[in-house]
């Protein structure tokens, strides 16, 4: 067993690149200095998480983050939803004290592992998340959609870093098609798992900014989950940029 980042040194040093790029005083101090997120994990199966999810997906995720223009083909939605749902799990597991959660997301990674993919009841979404300090948009869920999720069945991870947000979701499959269906003429996001099979255009018509980061936080209740990506002082970030 060893303890693992949750995310891979090339994310991690543009996390720390984006951080450090800041105007002063928009994160909490010691942001700037970047902090890990540790898993412990046999080392067998972290090689394998590289090997199947982390290496395909880095050269494209890398242009997708820098604002890339791409028609994302089914196999390349295949290879970000696999990254992100990865991605997300790890990163709840490296927070969780819950046994059964636990239980359920070894599961889900053992199964992603054998098959190459997220779990067939699961679906991915992502945007591009820019530095537009704009007020967030509408809301990001159906009304009343947490609610709808069975507690004990289900898993979010909202994931963000510079030019990315993914939400993967993991709950029964009724559950998850209905959320696709109805969530996908949302011109922020594009769906990438289950992949659609015309190409998915990115990034998407409408751009995402800080703020509506911590809005979809707020709204699946994940406001303490920030990974390693810090919540932004709007105030203070409006402060340093004010030419007055």
């Amino acid at each position: 067993m060893t303890d693992e980042d949750t995310y891979p040194w090339w994310l991690r040093r543009r996390i720390h690149d984006w951080i450090r790029a800041l105007p002063e005083g928009s994160v909490a101090p010691g942001w700037e200095q970047g902090r890990r997120v540790l898993l412990k994990v046999c080392q067998p199966c972290q090689r394998r998480l590289n090997t199947v999810f982390e290496s395909p997906a880095s050269i494209l995720l890398k242009e997708m983050m820098d604002g890339a223009v791409i028609d994302l083909t089914p196999r390349q939605q295949v290879l970000v939803g696999g990254w992100a749902a990865k991605t997300g799990m790890l990163l709840i597991l490296a927070r969780t004290d819950i046994a059964w959660m636990d239980r359920m997301l070894r599961h889900y990674l053992l199964h992603m592992l054998k098959e190459g993919t997220p779990p067939a009841n699961s679906t991915v979404r992502i945007a591009y998340l820019s530095n537009d300090l704009k007020p967030p948009g509408t809301s990001f869920i159906p009304p009343g959609w947490v609610d709808v999720l069975p507690a004990a069945e289900s898993i979010v991870s909202i994931i963000s870093v510079p030019g990315l947000i993914a939400e993967v979701i993991v709950a029964p499959v009724a559950v998850t098609r209905s959320f696709a269906d109805m969530t996908q003429d949302d011109d922020r996001f594009v769906l990438v798992w289950p992949p659609q099979v015309p190409n998915q255009r990115w990034p998407p018509p409408i751009l995402l900014g800080p703020l509506d980061s911590e809005a979809i936080r707020d709204e699946w209740g994940h406001t303490d989950w920030h990974g390693n990506f810090p919540a932004v002082d709007a105030q203070r970030w409006t402060e340093s940029n004010d030419p007055s």
